[in-house]
């Protein structure tokens, strides 16, 4: 019989005092399962009666379901990239297929709040044929020259990817100003001769 001192639940507290105390910055918990459940990251293990594991996802009571707005000011492609990863995550992290339709309910329902319609989700899961930059056959044999970054503007910008594409540059989107834009100061130059 182990002596009371080696019993798990003085363990775990133990050895989280010993870890927390390494460092006054950093904090470790050690969390118990509750009904045979633990979340870990982002999902949720259950255990069953015979052992076996199973993983969905979890959140956290207070989550919120708010995601990139469909209608907000952003390329598309990050519109699509939200739609992709939601379900990609409920696709192959999911263990049990009940849960994985539930999960992608609950996907779709919370996306159609954030303005998503029903087309989006067809386009976004839809299987790539060609590359994000290249929309038909003849642009996937041209020879990319050179990639630019260019300021996102609704509506434009995707026109000004497609005209630089038949010249073989490549365009991404970027901000037209950042957090770091306008809060950083920068300080003054020291002059090259001090």
């Amino acid at each position: 019989m182990a002596p009371p001192y080696k019993t798990g639940a003085f363990q775990r507290i133990h050895s989280s005092e010993h870890i927390n105390s390494q460092s006054d910055h950093i904090k470790f918990t050690c969390e118990a399962e509750v009904d045979g459940q633990l979340p870990f990251l982002d999902t949720l293990v259950k255990r069953s009666k015979d052992g076996s594991l199973r993983i969905s996802v979890y959140r956290k009571p207070t989550h919120t379901n708010q995601y990139l707005n469909f209608n907000s000011h952003q390329p598309l492609e990050h519109k699509w990239s939200v739609i992709r990863t939601l379900f990609h995550r409920a696709d192959f992290m999911v263990t049990d297929p009940l849960d994985r339709e539930k999960e992608i309910s609950h996907v779709q329902s919370a996306l159609q709040n954030c303005g998503y319609e029903r087309w989006t989700f067809h386009k976004a899961r839809k299987p790539k044929t060609t590359t994000t930059y290249n929309s038909s056959a003849a642009n996937a044999n041209t020879e990319c020259k050179a990639n630019i970054t260019l300021p996102y503007v609704k509506e434009t910008s995707e026109k000004r990817r497609r005209v630089f594409q038949e010249y073989g540059v490549f365009a991404t989107f970027g901000p037209l100003t950042t957090l770091r834009k306008n809060l950083v100061a920068l300080k003054d130059r020291t002059e090259k001769e001090d």
